[in-house]
């Protein structure tokens, strides 16, 4: 069998109103050398049905015995891969037509690069342009400039993701050495990969909107409850940069503060979380909880310019946000809780 240049891996789940749209959009595509493996994980509505009208040798369609859940299922796709380049696509957003020709064209010609995406039109259920100015989504993936990976690193860590999933091309090599996407994360498993590329590779977004990407009710990340997941798991991928990351990559991520040991550059990043949102907030007083055992631990936090006044502020704000999906979790709960009692002890 000849090894295809590219496999795009179609995850699917009960999307059968717009699994042929997406289909045909990477059938359709300019470039040719690929292979689509679709993966359905045990769709109950008509989706097998719309998939098994398609006939093309181009296509691999597994049907899940039982649910496996997105990230499971998009790992598995990466595990039957055979091509040098891997795109990925939801089963409800489209491909343009010259999109997989332009991504393997920078790939090739720029080996430094792990990754390639590309900029996004919005679309509604009837494949209309997205008009909606107010949503979330609408100004979503224009918020950033392409720019070297360590600038990309600190671009994440203060204003999250901005690159879209199924605009992603990905050599497969990457995914040999950073790993697949990690189970843990049911929402943000992209935000999460994309900082695990970028702490070894290069990546660029080509700005030509050359992927579709739908914004319907089904939309994943718009109810309340994965609403509450994605903040935990940012404030997981946060403290993910304080805790495991290396001194010189933090050195090379935030150079504004222009520390040189591992302690003073921590103290320096959850400093600078104080005024951001709440989830950097949070961040700041786990890990500061975690941190103040002793007094001696209090002066050490002090000579980086963090008072307790700066803690108990911190402390008010949080505990004062009784609406932010935080506040409803027993973990989160249990965790400012012990932050509260220690300072009424401090």
């Amino acid at each position: 069998m000849i090894t295809p240049k590219v496999s795009v891996i179609l995850t699917s789940y009960n999307h059968g109103q717009f699994i042929d749209k997406a289909i045909a959009s990477v059938l359709e595509q300019s470039f040719e050398d690929f292979e689509l493996i679709v993966l359905d994980d045990k769709s109950t509505d008509n989706s097998s049905a719309k998939i098994l009208g398609f006939d093309d040798s181009r296509i691999r369609f597994i049907k899940n015995d039982h649910n496996l859940g997105m990230v499971r299922n998009v790992n598995k796709g990466i595990r039957m891969a055979n091509g040098d380049y891997i795109a990925h696509l939801n089963s409800d957003d489209i491909f343009f037509a010259d999109k997989l020709k332009k991504q393997v064209k920078f790939l090739d010609e720029n080996l430094e690069f792990g990754a390639v995406f590309t900029g996004v039109k919005l679309i509604d259920k009837e494949g209309a342009n997205f008009t909606d100015e107010k949503h979330p989504y609408y100004h979503a993936f224009e918020k950033s400039r392409n720019q070297d990976r360590y600038q990309w690193l600190n671009y994440f860590f203060y204003n999250f993701n901005c690159l879209c999933y199924p605009s992603v091309m990905v050599r497969k090599t990457c995914y040999d050495n950073v790993g697949l996407f990690n189970p843990s994360y049911t929402i943000m498993l992209d935000y999460d990969m994309w900082i695990r590329i970028c702490r070894k590779y290069q990546i660029h977004r080509i700005e030509e909107k050359l992927t579709g990407f739908r914004v319907s009710d089904l939309s994943a990340s718009c109810s309340s409850d994965s609403k509450l997941i994605n903040g935990f798991e940012i404030k997981k991928i946060l403290r993910n940069y304080v805790s495991n990351f290396l001194v010189d990559e933090l050195k090379m991520i935030f150079p504004n503060f222009n520390k040189s040991n591992i302690s003073d550059l921590r103290y320096s990043i959850l400093k600078s979380c104080f005024d951001l949102t709440i989830r950097h907030k949070a961040l700041a007083a786990e890990y500061l909880l975690d941190l103040i055992n002793s007094e001696e631990d209090l002066k050490i936090i002090n000579d980086n310019n963090i008072t307790l006044e700066d803690i108990l502020r911190l402390r008010k704000e949080i505990l004062s946000l009784q609406q932010v999906s935080f506040s409803k979790d027993e973990k989160q709960k249990s965790i400012l809780s012990r932050f509260q009692n220690f300072l009424n002890q401090v």
